[in-house]
């Protein structure tokens, strides 16, 4: 019978995921799966590395992410919290599911995230969404109609059984189908002592005091189509329907590139026009005047590849933020391979004149690297900030953003933690 994970979350579930997501695919496909999911908490954080697994080993890579649902105004908000699992069909859903995703992250507190259920309704379009809480159904059903699933979930615990029976009443009264699912959380169940161990720390108990913070058993494995079918012999329909979803989703990151919003100009002059115009005023200034055919022959090759390629949005943005540098007196350079762009340089976003130099244009800009430039801008350490708050103060906080930085363990701390949870310290 064919099976498809659906519900899987990584290690980029911070302290709850026990596994790499390149070792969740590289099971998947050790174990016969021609697909899998990757749903990690409130976050698509992992799907880069493990799409790039699931490209090297021939397996479809489902892009969704398990989504808190709450009242964010309740007094307990973080203590009464339910689940959703949404699952992007296509390009359209991965974008609503990334605004979801910001929209929670941005109204709590750093780590958290936290969801309305008419929010989560809004993000339907070209999203899949598998509810194994029976309250959610109701709420979800028209603005998810034929892309909603009741997720059965089984962990042979005895505990669960009321909550299916639960569970399949609300779905049957509300027509809605049932999906076969487990919470994988590690790739293997030789990881279940490593799970426990992060449940303990992101707990802040130890082993022998954690109690019911910890899995009952080793069940949130990736389990082999086999033991799905084992394990749900008693309904083989929401086992089959797992391909159902699978073969909806056609998104992947394949299908997307990096599209740089459009930059404030005058009214009535195009992004490549007014790059143009600033590029040869800069360069006026440059030269002193008349510009020499060499710089000029430089700068229309490096403009006509910059419109090509949809990077003039980028160019601006960054003339615009050395423009402020310039006019509060914050002392701004560029560096790295920005300084071999004779546009760059025009702009007065580098000080190296790569035309005078003799510097490669393509290590910084090419068709055939298909990679976007990155300009590189250092700036005074104790006014940095002020650059920041003026980027938020002109595009808005939610047209910007700073770039996320992965927390890893070190050793030293890794053992300092495990040492908390065994109780040697």
């Amino acid at each position: 019978m064919s099976y498809v994970p659906l519900w899987v979350k990584s290690n980029f579930s911070f302290l709850e995921g026990a596994s790499h997501p390149a070792e969740l695919v590289e099971r998947a496909r050790e174990i016969g799966l021609s697909a899998v999911a990757l749903t990690d908490r409130d976050g698509v954080y992992g799907i880069v590395q493990a799409h790039m697994a699931a490209r090297e080993r021939g397996v479809k890579l489902l892009v969704g992410s398990e989504i808190t649902v709450g009242d964010p105004d309740a007094p307990d908000a973080s203590d009464r919290t339910q689940r959703v699992v949404l699952i992007a069909q296509d390009r359209a859903g991965y974008g609503n599911l990334c605004r979801l995703i910001s929209r929670g992250r941005q109204r709590c507190e750093k780590g958290s995230s936290l969801l309305t259920l008419p929010e989560v309704a809004d993000a339907g379009p070209g999203l899949t969404a598998l509810c194994p809480d029976a309250d959610l159904l109701a709420g979800l059903r028209d603005a998810y109609e034929g892309r909603l699933y009741a997720a059965v979930v089984r962990h042979l615990r005895f505990a669960e059984r009321p909550v299916e029976v639960r569970l399949r009443a609300v779905a049957r009264g509300l027509d809605v189908p049932t999906v076969a699912t487990t919470e994988v959380l590690y790739h293997h169940a030789a990881r279940r002592p490593l799970q426990d161990v992060l449940t303990c720390i992101r707990h802040g108990v130890t082993l022998s005091t954690a109690g019911a913070h910890l899995r009952a058993n080793a069940e949130h494995d990736l389990k082999t189509p086999h033991a799905v079918a084992t394990l749900y012999e008693d309904d083989p329909a929401s086992v089959a329907r797992t391909q159902d979803v699978a073969d909806r989703c056609d998104f992947s990151l394949d299908g997307i590139r990096y599209r740089y919003p459009a930059e404030r100009r005058p009214d009535g002059t195009s992004e490549k026009d007014w790059l143009r115009q600033l590029t040869l005023e800069g360069a006026a200034g440059r030269y002193g005047g008349e510009i020499p055919g060499g710089v000029k022959r430089q700068l229309e090759k490096e403009l006509a590849l910059i419109a090509e390629l949809e990077y003039g949005g980028y160019f601006l943005t960054m003339y615009e933020i050395v423009q402020f540098c310039r006019r509060e007196n914050i002392l701004c350079q560029g560096r790295g391979s920005a300084a071999n762009s004779a546009v760059c340089y025009c702009l007065g976003s580098t000080a190296i004149d790569p035309v005078r130099m003799d510097l490669l244009f393509e290590r910084f800009l090419s068709r055939e690297r298909n990679e976007p430039p990155d300009i590189d801008l250092d700036i005074e350490h104790d006014r940095r900030e002020e650059v920041i708050q003026h980027v938020y103060q002109k595009y808005g906080r939610s047209h910007a953003a700073m770039a996320a930085n992965f927390i890893r363990f070190r050793a030293r701390s890794a053992i300092r933690e495990v040492g908390k949870v065994l109780g040697l310290t």
